[in-house]
């Protein structure tokens, strides 16, 4: 205790106090939705480079150069593709430009992997067949593009215009493509990435129309297996829940209902975190799993930024157009880290506690597209520059304090 003493004319000395108020951390994370006058104590107003964690906040990881020469100083890279090996020594691939870079090592990048690209915004899947295992991309402008370990080459299916496939998704051991502004799925054989792909239009299921933006798979029971559900998302917010293995057959391929959601934004706009799916929408960050239990009208007890949805909304109204938007797991770290392109190099991550869901603001990250080689994360930047975050002995941000 701090005591001051004061003299006055004709007085004996009296004592003042200070009096010393104990402060918790900011563990209850970030909050937007509650007043100051009424917030809880945990909570705080701004919680900018500060992770909340379970019994402290700790300042978030830094960052620092990983590979270069991805492109020119004005090319960003786009895309971050991990390829996962058999003997779990897996690669990354960074999408600049015209061309494709392995960015696996660190340093400077050698020789474009691929070239004479129309963009650099691609979709991707790692798939296993009797061949070996796969990375497929797609970017609904050129000819899709596998890698198998040692070379890349174009795509061989049929069906679709395949330079139009835009979004993809392996699900019950099938791979599922789609077009771009379409309303129909193709899916492929069991265990196969060639042959001929067969169509599965929703234009009768969808009455608010639009296309679809993407498919994913949703489990029931924490796992890979017969409960996994495939769910196919619009661009208008709404989603078909699908159960069974086999689309050619009634009997095993059922729809299970169609819900309204808000409308998702940007192209990445799903995260598989666990068993649930998380998807980036105008109604906030939300869980499959919850909302689809909830009226429209409800949707913010779905979704995981429920106490942070005043600024995802503002941010979503103010750059929902820019590209950029998506989600990565961060499992080491604990951190499901939501990327928000701002505009140029401003970019701003809101980022959520795995356990507690508590959340915060990330800034002077540069991040345009987020990528993992195992646990490690990576982030391509505007520079044609890909960095590592918060990896050992990474406590500033390519040399500048983290701030």
């Amino acid at each position: 205790m701090i005591v001051a003493k004061e003299r006055r004319k004709g007085r004996k000395y009296r004592q003042k106090r200070a009096i010393i108020q104990t402060v918790p951390a900011p563990t209850g994370g970030w909050d937007t939705r509650q007043a100051v006058s009424a917030m809880p104590p945990m909570n705080a107003v701004l919680l900018d480079n500060w992770f909340p964690e379970t019994e402290k906040v700790t300042l978030r990881g830094g960052s620092a150069v990983h590979a270069t020469g991805l492109g020119t100083s004005s090319e960003a890279v786009e895309t971050l593709m991990e390829y996962n090996k058999t003997d779990g020594t897996n690669e990354l691939f960074g999408a600049c430009g015209a061309e494709i870079f392995d960015c696996t090592s660190a340093g400077a990048v050698g020789a474009a992997a691929v070239s004479g690209l129309s963009n650099a915004r691609w979709q991707y899947v790692n798939m296993g067949t009797s061949g070996g295992q796969f990375l497929l991309a797609f970017n609904g402008t050129d000819t899709p593009k596998t890698y198998n370990g040692s070379a890349w080459a174009n795509a061989a299916m049929s069906g679709p215009t395949i330079a139009n496939c835009i979004w993809c998704n392996t699900h019950h051991r099938r791979l599922w493509i789609g077009e771009k502004n379409s309303l129909s799925g193709w899916y492929g054989a069991a265990n196969a990435i060639t042959g001929t792909f067969t169509e599965f239009p929703f234009a009768g299921v969808f009455s608010k129309g639009g296309n679809i933006a993407g498919m994913g798979t949703w489990t029931r029971d924490s796992g890979e297996g017969s409960e996994d559900l495939g769910i196919f998302v619009t661009s208008e917010g709404q989603v078909a829940v699908y159960n069974g293995i086999d689309p050619s057959t009634a009997a095993n391929w059922q729809l299970i209902g169609v819900f309204q959601i808000g409308r998702p934004i940007g192209r990445r706009f799903m995260l598989r975190a666990g068993a649930d799916l998380i998807l980036i929408t105008t109604d906030g960050f939300v869980s499959l799993g919850a909302i689809l239990a909830l009226d429209r009208s409800q949707s913010e007890m779905g979704a995981i930024s429920a106490q942070i949805n005043d600024a995802v909304n503002t941010a979503v109204r103010s750059y929902g157009g820019n590209f950029g938007w998506e989600g990565i797991l961060y499992s080491q770290g604990q951190q499901l880290i939501f990327n928000i392109p701002i505009s140029g190099t401003e970019k701003h991550q809101y980022v959520f506690n795995t356990i507690t869901q508590a959340a915060c603001r990330f800034k002077g990250l540069e991040s345009v597209t987020w990528g993992l080689i195992g646990d490690d994360v990576y982030f391509g930047k505007e520079d044609g520059t890909v960095d590592k975050y918060d990896g050992d002995e990474v406590y500033s941000d390519t040399g500048s304090d983290c701030h």
